[in-house]
């Protein structure tokens, strides 16, 4: 009786030890709850930086068209400062009309382009083939004059080599070479403001003592009396 009280505890023991599936259970992780306060802790591992922005973000900026300039109003270029007749051409012969053979007055004369700041106008003939013989003398003709017409008398009209006051045309020894006539106008700075009837001499002179002189073009035409 006493031995089968000993092996009952023994084969109790054994059944408990073998109980359930047989393998041991692992026991359950203990499973942390994030913290919801504010003071929650960061995440551990290091943070992302924002990319930069690639072109394509930025904002672009519409360009907008730049004002068209006012075009500047053009100036007509002033034209050279010159002297021309509609009777003969520069080196030509003059037309016996406007010499001592024909009706002997000056022949149409056109101005063109006088300097800036020009106040009157001088014009002088002279024969060069006759120790520079004076034929017209004309001084303070108006600036803003650019014909002479056939005959005119424009300007405080002087005295000429024939000792005639206005115009006296060409008139060479008959049998003579060809002489030349240099038509010889002056753009001036003021008036002259002569008086009485003045020779070349005395415009010449004037000019000089009033440095009033800007510029001097010429035109040339030759006469041969038949």
């Amino acid at each position: 009786m006493r031995r089968r009280l000993l092996v009952l505890p023994l084969v109790v023991g054994l059944l408990g030890a073998c109980g359930g599936s047989g393998r041991p259970t692992a026991d359950p992780e203990p499973t942390s709850t994030a913290p919801t306060s504010a003071g929650a802790a960061e995440p551990s591992g290091p943070q992302a930086s924002p990319s930069p922005a690639s072109p394509t973000d930025q904002p672009t900026e519409i360009p907008t068209a730049a004002p068209s300039p006012t075009p500047k109003p053009t100036k007509t270029p002033r034209p050279p400062f010159g002297l021309t007749s509609s009777a003969f051409a520069a080196g030509d012969p003059i037309p016996a009309a406007y010499t001592c053979d024909g009706r002997d007055v000056s022949p149409p004369l056109t101005i063109r382009g006088a300097p800036s700041g020009t106040k009157a106008l001088v014009l002088i003939v002279r024969d060069e083939d006759a120790d520079d013989f004076v034929h017209w003398v004309a001084v303070d003709i108006p600036a803003s004059t650019t014909t002479l017409p056939q005959g005119a008398a424009v300007g405080l009209q002087g005295r000429n080599a024939f000792g005639k006051v206005g115009y006296g045309g060409p008139c060479p020894p008959k049998g003579a070479a060809r002489h030349r006539y240099v038509f010889a106008l002056t753009a001036l700075s003021r008036t002259l403001d002569l008086k009485g009837t003045p020779t070349a001499d005395d415009v010449d002179t004037a000019i000089v003592l009033a440095q009033a002189g800007l510029a001097r073009v010429s035109l040339t035409g030759t006469y041969r009396r038949p």
